[in-house]
């Protein structure tokens, strides 16, 4: 989540997905009990223009959160590769953000160390899903497409929000659609355009 002077913005959708994902997992939420643990973090966290925060949740219902400054990494090469792993669009943690992202980690850490925005991967229908820290969005005249949650596609609340105001629209896509200009999008890092370098991709372990 991002915290700007203070606010947490987007916080009731932020908390919506949370409790939604809780609710299909059967793990118990106090969604006050989180509320009070975001506002505690927010007020003792270090003093800087941007807060990254996160809020982890146990299977028996603990709530934690914690804040950092957020380094602008939207200062790196506004350049994305394509994975060469691809994923299980029908596992259900694609739905839901949990620390099951070993993969996703992974590949953004490498993509830190190579001086890349993001790494996106394609489901095993070969259709684009979505990046390792963001939403894939590629353009469509005046709207965005992105990726249906059935493709792979994590549903971010950025991602809902543009869906909900009909600046963007869900259609499968493939690695052609690529050339019609990609946009990263995130809560915490907003849109962004990059390109494709088709010379360069990611394996893991390398």
């Amino acid at each position: 989540m991002r915290v700007e002077r203070g606010v947490v913005l987007r916080l009731a959708a932020h908390l919506a997905r949370i409790e939604g994902s809780a609710r299909v997992a059967g793990v118990p939420l106090d969604l006050e009990e989180a509320r009070g643990a975001i506002a505690a973090e927010v007020l003792e966290a270090p003093d800087a223009p941007v807060l990254r925060l996160r809020l982890d949740h146990d299977d028996d219902g603990a709530v934690r959160a914690s804040a950092r400054p957020f380094d602008d990494d939207t200062r790196l090469p506004l350049v994305v590769v394509l994975a060469s792993v691809l994923i299980d669009a029908d596992h259900p943690r694609q739905r839901h953000k949990t620390t099951d992202r070993a993969l996703y980690d992974e590949a953004s850490v490498w993509a830190r160390g190579a001086g890349v925005a993001d790494v996106l991967f394609r489901n095993y229908r070969g259709a684009l899903a979505e990046g390792a820290i963001s939403t894939l969005f590629v353009r469509d005249g005046r709207r965005l497409r992105t990726p249906p949650i059935g493709d792979g596609a994590l549903p971010g609340v950025l991602r809902g929000e543009l869906l909900e105001v009909g600046a963007a629209i869900e259609a499968s896509l493939d690695v052609g659609d690529l050339a019609r200009g990609v946009v990263l999008g995130s809560a915490l890092r907003g849109l962004r355009e990059v390109t494709v370098d088709p010379t360069r991709s990611w394996l893991p372990g390398r």
